[in-house]
């Protein structure tokens, strides 16, 4: 594999975007695998809301291909399994938002939480879940600021790849997180990241679902997501090959 596209100086951000983003983020994790580039690898994965729970899930070693393989035999099945295990990824970083302050926190090996409560309270949306209390503070919905927070991916690493579930849009909330996501691409690349964006197009978006809870659309979604992953690699793969 080209040096470009190993994991081991690269960093993963898995964005917010609903719960019928979850299978399509699945979908480019297997897009990935199946072409040699293993996201498990990855030095640093960061997650927010819905992405928290597939962030934490490839941070413990599952495998992208097989969850994929689950989600496309269950279509109509929502992909909710419990985060079982107390020990935390030395990779994993789930964001959240302190609801007292406002402030962003990204939890870690060093919060003393377990990771499955961190990844509740990064998907605590705001009058659709309860905020989740830790260390005696409430906290909600890691996205109310940013859908991708990928500039807590930048530490150690070369490269950020960024899993980007909502593209462009045409809504208040995908206008704001694009404009976030534009900002922290800005920041990275000043501190001499390079950034790569595997990003949800119109037709990904309608294969996800009608609603952004909806799980429906499993199966459409993951072979949405893979072929997103295709289309991104046979673009940096030239660039790789000469690099």
């Amino acid at each position: 594999m080209a040096p470009l596209l190993t994991m081991s100086r690269t960093a993963l951000v898995v964005s917010a975007g609903g719960e019928r983003a979850v299978a399509w983020h699945v979908g480019v994790l297997a897009g990935l695998a199946e072409h040699g580039v293993d996201p498990r690898r990855a030095r640093r994965i960061v997650g927010t809301s819905a992405g928290a729970l597939v962030a934490a899930r490839l941070a413990r070693g599952d495998d992208p291909v097989l969850r994929a393989a689950r989600l496309a035999a269950r279509a109509g099945a929502p992909d909710d399994g419990a985060l079982t295990s107390p020990a935390w990824p030395a990779s994993l970083r789930v964001v959240a938002i302190d609801a007292r302050s406002g402030g962003r926190v990204a939890f870690g090996p060093a919060a003393g939480v377990a990771p499955a409560l961190a990844v509740a309270a990064s998907r605590a949306v705001p009058g659709l879940r309860p905020a989740v209390t830790i260390g005696g503070r409430p906290h909600v919905d890691g996205a109310l600021r940013s859908a991708t927070n990928a500039d807590l991916a930048a530490v150690g690493v070369d490269r950020v790849l960024v899993l980007d579930a909502n593209g462009p849009g045409d809504g208040p909330p995908e206008r704001v997180w694009a404009a976030a996501l534009d900002d922290e691409v800005g920041a990275l690349e000043a501190r001499g990241v390079a950034v790569g964006v595997i990003r949800a197009g119109a037709a990904d978006r309608a294969a996800m679902g009608a609603g952004p809870t909806d799980g429906s659309w499993a199966a459409d979604a993951v072979a949405a997501g893979r072929a997103a992953a295709a289309r991104w690699l046979a673009h940096v793969a030239p660039v790789a090959a000469v690099a």
